[in-house]
């Protein structure tokens, strides 16, 4: 049996965290199959506690890792036994559960031990693994230890009022008068904190809005000043049209997960 299913994290770590998404392809109905992610504003820490999948070159990935923000489309295959679970982090939970580390995890998957250290990235593994029917209680736990143990930055708060606005601001120069900071004061405050620019987190954040438009049967182009600005963002950051994506349909994981949690998407 596939299993997909999604879990919610404990109340104070929601503005964290979006979901906790498993799955577990046991079954091997997966294997060897390219499954596409989309770009998305925020992090993804996965835990593996079957066999862990491997990179779209083959390479296994580690059994716990942190995928960093990510601004193209990219592929991993299922494994023999492969089952994880997923905390989707928002761009704010990158920067307070992860900080000083976004520049390396941009773009790229790590093991996370090298981020968290390997004390307390083997006991998150072991937890997982002696409790793999209550996974996100685990991941709870250990999330709710590093609120409590990392040390914040004193641009924390301006970050996350910064990342709250440029979630919809119409443009860069228009968020920065809002938080009365400069244009580039606001770009060196949001790449030590995500490692990608202001402009960049704006335009995941309209493209992650138009994906679950079209996801949901829409035409998709919210925040878009047009057609042709959507369709050249979906060509760069996703290999396809909407049209296209549209007529080619959603894979079963998007179909699992866009349904049960529309306000987030990861899978294509």
């Amino acid at each position: 049996m596939t299993l997909f299913s999604l879990h919610r994290p404990s109340s104070p770590l929601h503005p964290y965290v979006s979901g906790y998404w498993r799955v577990s392809d046991r079954v091997g109905a997966y294997r060897g199959r390219p499954i596409d992610t989309a770009p998305r504003p925020g992090a993804v820490l996965t835990i593996n506690i079957g066999q862990p999948n491997r990179s779209s070159d083959g390479e296994l990935t580690p059994m716990l890792s942190l995928l960093g923000v990510q601004t193209q489309a990219r592929s991993w295959r299922s494994n023999v036994d492969t089952d994880f679970i997923m905390a989707l982090l928002t761009p704010l939970g990158l920067a307070r559960l992860f900080p000083g580390c976004a520049s390396g995890v941009a773009n790229s998957l790590v093991d996370a031990g090298s981020v968290v250290g390997d004390r307390a990235a083997a006991t998150l593994l072991n937890e997982a693994s002696a409790r793999p029917d209550s996974l996100a209680a685990a991941l709870d736990e250990w999330l709710l230890a590093r609120l409590t143990d990392v040390r914040v930055t004193g641009s924390i708060d301006l970050f996350e009022a910064a990342s709250r606005e440029l979630t919809y601001a119409s443009r860069v120069s228009a968020a920065a008068e809002t938080l009365g900071v400069t244009r580039r004061h606001l770009s060196r405050l949001v790449k030590e904190h995500l490692g990608i620019g202001p402009k960049e987190l704006l335009d995941l954040h309209r493209l992650d809005r138009s994906l679950s438009a079209v996801q949901a049967g829409c035409e998709g182009g919210a925040g878009f000043s047009d057609q042709a600005h959507q369709i050249r963002e979906w060509r760069r950051r996703l290999r396809t049209t909407p049209g296209r994506y549209a007529r080619g349909g959603r894979s079963p994981l998007a179909e699992t997960f866009s349904g049960a949690d529309p306000s987030v998407t990861y899978y294509l």
